[in-house]
């Protein structure tokens, strides 16, 4: 699906010919990212009639710099700037005093700030509140409105790269300027935790003056324990905050809404400062190269997105598991899918409670409204036990598998068929699983693909609904849609728990992703490839990238899902790592590494997308 957007032809002017009014009207039709200002602003520079010193819209500067170079004796404060890439002047926060001035101010704030392309908060607020308490909630400029104001110079060009202006006490006192290159890094971005390539990082001001070649390898910003650190991540031990923070032996500040240093009761380490960022972009008039517009360019086609924000929460699960487990492996929601109008989330919660405060005794599974987001009251089934997945099933059924052993009150072992309206158990089929060795099975995975129901997990056999024989399917299974058979042909034998399985549009291959090592009698590493037909298996010969001789570790290097793409399966699991790789031969052709983002848990395929 595309969304095709129209650009229409522009109305043909002189960029610098326009009357303060008509841009005044300009910035209000167009500007929605800031507010239009009164043509007087409240800015500590000089009118100085037909220069652009910053002091009104029509007199807009090129960049702090140049209001500098006008007037040498500006101060630090609002003034107008416009390049030929914004959509009309707007009004920024200068500092006109460290180093001789000249410095946009592209973000500020205290604890939770965010690596988001859009940036965070309203762009106004940092010129009206630049600092201080009422600062402290963080704002970041667009990437789009930083790359503008740059006006194509690249973040890796600019000489003094992006300077952090932090806080070194909780009284605001004290303060240190911190100067970081960013090379190869060709339009703005405010992803900056971890695997960045930096330059030569500076410290001065309060704290330890010194300099740091971090030689353009990949790290952290400015690895270090003192206060000639930056770790910008969201550290636990800060409550997952985001900031400029401060090293592992920094215990400076307190949460009081005053403290200009944040630092987490009971935490230790990690403060973090209330900080400033700024570039300094040293454009003037003769950089804009302002040319009369043509008369617009053809439409093109864009890919439809998704919207990266949530919408505003209705419901939300409670933050207690039902199982009372407190682990990985027992996460609030885990599994998510849709029938007819429902939005189903299967997990580890105890109950649900609304944006309200109203809370409803509904455990590991619920229902929503697609269109409003409301709790669907009808469906009610019980578990006593958490829920790893889900997967729509025609006719207004909802397969559910997990490590349940009642459903309704009824004896269910594992995986269960429930009417999606009713939340009663569907009679039509009756599909079991079984695990006859060791400990009680789990059912970890659910797919429907052309005609059958694939089922994975931890279990040995498993009986359809055509016959009272259970088949032995070690691992993974498969049920044909058409009358709930076991498809007797395609019976793997994994050694170990599938957690994630796939398979193409017609199934020609299937693919598994888990705890095993072994398909068959044959090795397979923690990822296999099987013959759609009859489970047989496919070479794939994967190497984990860190190799360890602990033979009691036996969920090393594991993997939580895999996901067909075409020519291409996509996986992800421990060691934070994702990677695609060709079906033709199975040679790797990409992968990306979390870092401590953790490891990845699930894939889903959407047109072209991976989600």
């Amino acid at each position: 699906m595309t969304t095709t957007y129209t650009n229409k032809p522009a109305e043909k002017r002189h960029a610098r010919s326009w009357s303060a009014k008509k841009w005044a009207a300009f910035a209000l039709a167009f500007g929605t990212a800031f507010t239009a200002a009164p043509l007087t602003p409240t800015t500590p520079a000089s009118a100085t009639t037909g220069t652009h010193d910053g002091s009104s819209s029509d007199k807009a500067a090129a960049s702090c710099y140049e209001v500098k170079q006008v007037n040498p004796s500006a101060s630090s404060g609002t003034y107008w700037l416009y390049t030929p890439q914004m959509s009309g002047p707007a009004q920024f926060y200068c500092d006109q005093e460290t180093d001789g001035g000249g410095w946009v101010m592209i973000g500020r704030g205290r604890e939770g700030w965010t690596e988001s392309y859009n940036g965070t908060g309203d762009p106004n607020q940092l010129h009206q509140n630049p600092t201080g308490p009422a600062a402290f909630t963080p704002v970041q400029l667009p990437a789009n409105t930083v790359n503008a104001l740059l006006n194509g110079v690249k973040p890796q060009d600019l000489p003094d790269g992006m300077r952090l202006r932090r806080a070194h006490n909780a009284r605001g006192t004290q303060w240190q300027n911190v100067y970081v290159q960013r090379p190869q890094t060709e339009q703005w971005t405010w992803a900056m935790s971890y695997g960045q390539r930096w330059g030569t990082v500076k410290f001065t001001g309060a704290g330890i003056n010194r300099t740091a070649h971090m030689g353009g390898s990949a790290s952290e910003m400015a690895p270090g324990i003192t206060t000639s650190s930056v770790r910008f991540f969201a550290n636990p031990n800060q409550g997952y905050q985001i900031g400029f923070a401060y090293g592992a032996l920094v215990n400076f500040g307190n949460e009081n809404s005053d403290s200009y240093i944040y630092h987490k009761r009971g935490s230790f380490g990690y403060s973090i400062p209330f900080t400033q960022v700024f570039l300094r972009p040293k454009l003037t008039q003769r950089d804009l190269n302002f040319s009369q517009i043509g008369s617009g360019s053809a439409a093109s086609n864009r890919r439809a997105l998704p919207n990266s924000y949530t919408m505003p929460v209705r419901w939300r699960t409670s933050e207690q598991t039902g199982t009372g487990k407190k682990n990985e492996m027992n996460t609030y929601v885990q599994a998510i899918t849709q029938v007819g109008d429902t939005v189903f989330t299967g997990g580890d919660f105890k109950y649900v409670e609304s944006a309200g405060g109203e809370r409803v005794d509904q455990s590991y599974l619920a229902g929503y409204n697609v269109d409003s987001g409301e709790l669907v009251r009808s469906f009610r089934p019980t578990f006593n036990g958490q829920i790893k997945a889900l997967e729509a099933l025609p006719n207004n059924r909802l397969a559910v598998g997990g490590e349940f052993t009642e459903v309704n009150g009824e004896k269910v072992d594992h995986f269960v068929i429930l009417d999606a309206t009713t939340g009663q158990i569907d009679r039509t089929w009756d599909v079991q699983v079984q695990r006859r060795n060791g400990a009680a099975a789990q059912v970890k995975t659910l797919l429907v693909q052309d005609g059958y129901l694939y089922i994975g997990g931890n279990f040995t056999h498993v009986k359809g609904n055509t016959s009272k024989a259970y088949a032995y399917s070690r691992g993974a299974a498969r049920i044909k849609l058409s009358n709930g058979a076991v498809d007797w042909n395609w019976r793997p034998n994994f050694n170990g728990t599938v957690n994630g399985i796939t398979a193409a549009s017609d199934n020609s291959t299937v693919h598994a992703a888990g705890y095993f090592t072994e398909l068959n009698n044959q090795r397979a590493f923690r990822l296999a490839a099987l013959n759609g037909s009859n489970a047989s298996n496919i070479k794939w010969e994967w190497e984990p990238s860190l190799k360890l001789n602990i033979t009691d570790r036996i969920v090393y290097a594991f993997q939580f899902d895999v996901q067909d793409a075409g020519s291409t399966v996509w996986t992800g699991g421990a060691d934070h790592l994702i990677a695609n790789y060709s079906k033709n031969g199975y040679g790797r052709i990409s992968s990306s590494i979390s870092k401590y983002g953790g490891d990845w848990q699930d894939l889903h395929l959407s047109g072209n997308t991976i989600y």
